[in-house]
């Protein structure tokens, strides 16, 4: 989905309350006024299941997240602003202690951490939940599963986690839904509809109010928040619709013209692998990833941003600022080793691109009429970027681009067997850190359908993926190293981003790249 709504429903004034304490970015406290305040909110659909152990990827995290919280989660930093940044703190734990080592977190629970029933939150509904989530095929269960090693309750609120090797991102993985807390009681009593609103128990700031399926649903503060006095949207309706044109049709009216609008970034990045199979020389590998005009392709894609960089703006580093790519890790090598050419602007870039192109041809490692197959699965988006790179490779390179489009289901199964020149991917983050897109270049890797690999990047990666050193500058240098001599198998093309409107006066929605969204701290400036 491209675009989200926000709009005002109705707002009397503003509840409020005192900021809870928390590691890193405590929740601003609102100022105090009398009465409730609803929300109304279109983000996209609403998802296969409500229970965290069965998500599916998608916007139906973005309003799951105000319904469960785990040990870790994502509060806004300010709230002044219409669209404010959000900081991985502490959510259900009051402490989280790591090793030395990096292999135990031991997690000490809030004394007033209540299901939204009453209930205490328990050490022992996390180990029930966490090995419920492992014994199925779920998203949430593949990133579990690779990291943790076992997970007990020391006490009724102690839970002790031991990961198989040092894993950074630990503690954001303890902040996605799919790690939050499940009653098993409930789950046994009433087996797959324990998630409808009369049977329901939840851990977050929401509760489920009423639901009306495919359509929308009502969530009400959750009265036995621990932190619930410093929400200020007291009630947040939430419609699902399926396409953008659907939300645009049913909402803009809504929105008027004078209301905020902006884009986000998204924590995903779309790309295309360069065989080198069948594009052996690398320097035409980087001469066609040259002479792409990356603005284009994103300004025909909606809301994308171009990509300089296999992570994405906006993805957290270790000390939890953000990842910035806008130094441009594919250009670093060529800038130092070409410095003939200035390849700020995209005409220096398309200079260079001839002449890596004509040096290819000049040595024997490529030959002037060759056509390549370009494959991709059927789409809008994906045939407009096809004809943004056809057209400038033809143009810029004389090189000519056949397209070979298919069905999704088909894409999904040739990929694999590396029957093509070029192909297209987008990833999005399973986890908020830089080695979850560095390492789909891995090679041996699952992802990696470029027919290429290097053991000097495999040896990075292994030395990202642990805690120590510089990490952040380690990670980058990954970045910037898969645009070397004899390398250059992945052309990023466009960072994800997202289209919004907010009703005019609306402030204190959060974002982050990887976080999404939380609107619990909205509030309206009369102007």
């Amino acid at each position: 989905m491209n675009t989200f709504v926000l709009t005002v429903a109705m707002i009397l004034s503003l509840w409020s309350g005192t900021a809870p304490q928390v590691a890193e970015a405590p929740m601003p406290t609102p100022e105090p006024t009398p009465a409730p305040t609803v929300l109304t909110v279109c983000v996209g659909t609403q998802g296969h299941s409500i229970d965290p152990a069965y998500l599916s990827d998608g916007e139906d995290v973005d309003y799951l997240r105000h319904l469960y919280e785990g040990l870790m989660k994502y509060a806004p930093v300010t709230t002044d602003g219409v669209m404010n940044d959000m900081a991985l703190t502490c959510g259900l734990a009051e402490t989280a202690e790591v090793s030395a080592d990096g292999l135990t977190y031991r997690f000490t629970l809030r004394t007033d951490a209540l299901w939204s029933d009453g209930v205490p939150v328990a050490a022992a509904d996390f180990v029930y939940a966490w090995n419920r989530l492992l014994q199925t095929d779920s998203h949430g269960a593949a990133q579990l599963s690779a990291v943790l090693e076992s997970v007990t309750a020391e006490s009724d609120r102690v839970l002790v986690a031991v990961l198989k090797a040092p894993c950074p991102w630990f503690l954001k993985l303890c902040a996605e839904v799919y790690t939050a807390p499940v009653r098993r009681d409930l789950v046994e009593a009433y087996g797959g509809d324990w998630t409808r609103e009369e049977h329901i128990a939840v851990s977050g700031a929401y509760t489920i109010a009423s639901w009306v399926h495919d359509d929308h649903i009502i969530f009400k503060k959750n009265p036995c928040y621990y932190n619930r006095q410093a929400l200020t949207a007291d009630t947040i309706v939430w419609y699902f619709r399926d396409t953008a044109d659907r939300i645009s049709a049913d909402f803009t009216a809504d929105v008027p013209d004078a209301a905020a609008a902006g884009r986000v970034d998204r924590a995903g990045v779309y790309y295309l692998y360069l065989n080198a199979n069948g594009i052996r020389d690398w320097r035409v590998r980087a001469a066609m990833a040259l002479a792409v005009d990356r603005e284009a392709v994103g300004e025909a894609a909606g809301s994308g941003q171009a990509a300089w960089g296999l992570v994405p703006e906006g993805v957290s580093l270790t000390d939890g600022t953000a990842y910035h790519a806008e130094s441009a890790p594919m250009l670093q090598w060529l800038q130092e080793t070409y410095p003939a050419y200035d390849l700020r602007d995209y005409e220096g870039r398309c200079a260079l691109a001839v002449d890596l192109y004509n040096q290819a041809v000049a040595s024997g490692g490529w030959s002037y009429g060759r056509t390549l197959r370009y494959r991709y699965n059927e789409s809008a988006v994906n045939e407009q970027v096809f004809d943004r790179c056809r057209a400038d490779w033809l143009r810029v390179l004389g090189l000519t681009v056949t397209a070979c489009p298919m069905t999704a289901e088909d894409y999904e199964k040739r990929l694999p067997t590396n029957t093509f020149d070029v192909a297209y991917l987008s990833w999005m983050a399973d986890y908020d850190d830089p080695l979850c897109f560095l390492e789909i270049m891995e090679r041996g890797g699952a992802a990696n359908y470029a027919a290429w690999g290097d053991v000097r990047y495999n040896e990075l990666l292994e030395r990202g993926a642990l805690n120590s050193g510089d990490r952040d500058g380690l990670l980058y240098g990954t970045d910037c190293a898969l645009f070397e001599a004899e390398r250059f198998a992945v052309c990023p093309l466009y960072w994800f981003g997202e289209n919004y409107a907010a009703a005019y006066g609306l402030t204190g929605v959060a974002h982050s790249a990887y976080g999404g969204y939380w609107f619990g701290n909205v509030n309206l400036i009369e102007r």
